[in-house]
């Protein structure tokens, strides 16, 4: 039978209320996700690699090698005779396409690194 107490309930909210409200919702949420997404984001990790098909990484494998064999021949022609922009290329890298740069990469802890790099 309080008056003042219903009045505060029908008031209809203002807009800075309306989205302060839904940034603690948005926030609480985040929250969530995050205290039970962490566990699985460790487990997540080989089950990306998982999905990469083999055929994927091969295909991305012959096109890395063709692009290098493209590179050193743009590099070893006469600069006047290099086409413009010829080695000029962006664009976001796939799964498959960072698969091949990590075994291809050079690792200098190895031990053969040494050999490798005198051919």
């Amino acid at each position: 039978n309080d008056p003042g107490g219903d009045n505060t309930e029908d008031k209809p909210k203002s807009l800075l209320e309306l989205h302060k409200q839904k940034l603690l919702n948005l926030k609480k949420q985040n929250k969530k996700r995050k205290v039970s997404g962490s566990s699985s984001s460790d487990s997540d990790s080989p089950s990306r690699n998982k999905k990469l098909h083999k055929g994927d990484i091969e295909s991305a494998l012959l096109r890395h090698d063709m692009e290098t064999r493209r590179t050193e021949e743009i590099i070893s022609m006469d600069e006047r005779q290099r086409p413009y922009n010829s080695m000029y290329e962006t664009h976001q890298p796939t799964q498959a396409e960072l698969e091949v740069f990590r075994l291809k990469r050079h690792q200098k802890e190895d031990p053969m690194f040494k050999l490798l790099d005198n051919k």
